[in-house]
């Protein structure tokens, strides 16, 4: 998923855009572990509601373990936002100095992160409804398909919510604060 953001076009049309695909690929590790996260709670989540809508699992277990999985992957969305915070904050902050406005940084993370979610949310809700058809599902495509989108905007929610610690962070400087940082500065 992470070589597939590198590839998404990025018109000159959209420089918001075409900023938020090229962060995704700048940092892949982040990018991985995030799609992972989300592809994850997306699948336990998505597998746990169908198997209820077949009525074939008692409702309480499948739920009760997709939550756990959706819990593990939102603390993990939490962390890798944390460290992208700490990892990103002088290049953002660079980017407000230069002009950007405190809105459009926040659009850009905003963006960014959906980007991701809407690309492991959707592998793993098509993942668990692929699972769900070839043992032979119940309940009705209609609703097994209104699952499926469900269990996506949640899992774009859970990445909203992930974005909290770097929306939090206050990005105003001046230019001569983030060039004299340390990270700008070579040191003699």
């Amino acid at each position: 998923m992470t070589r597939l953001y590198a590839r998404l076009p990025t018109p000159v049309s959209a420089p918001l855009w075409t900023l938020a695909v090229q962060n995704l690929a700048r940092f892949p590790n982040r990018t991985a572990g995030m799609v992972l996260a989300l592809t994850t709670g997306a699948f336990g989540v998505g597998m746990a509601a169908l198997s209820w809508l077949d009525g074939r699992a008692d409702a309480a277990l499948p739920l009760w373990v997709a939550g756990m999985v959706l819990v593990a992957g939102a603390s993990l969305v939490l962390a890798i936002a944390a460290l992208a915070a700490r990892e990103r904050r002088d290049e953002l902050r660079l980017l407000r100095a230069l002009g950007a406005r405190t809105n459009r940084v926040r659009r850009l993370i905003m963006m960014e992160y959906a980007i991701v979610a809407l690309g492991g949310g959707s592998l793993g809700a098509l993942i668990a409804l692929a699972n769900w058809a070839v043992t032979g599902g119940e309940g009705g495509w209609l609703r097994a398909i209104v699952l499926v989108i469900v269990d996506l905007l949640g899992a774009l929610l859970s990445a909203w919510a992930g974005a909290v610690p770097v929306l939090m962070y206050d990005f105003r400087c001046t230019i001569y604060e983030v060039v004299s940082s340390t990270r700008f500065v070579r040191k003699s």
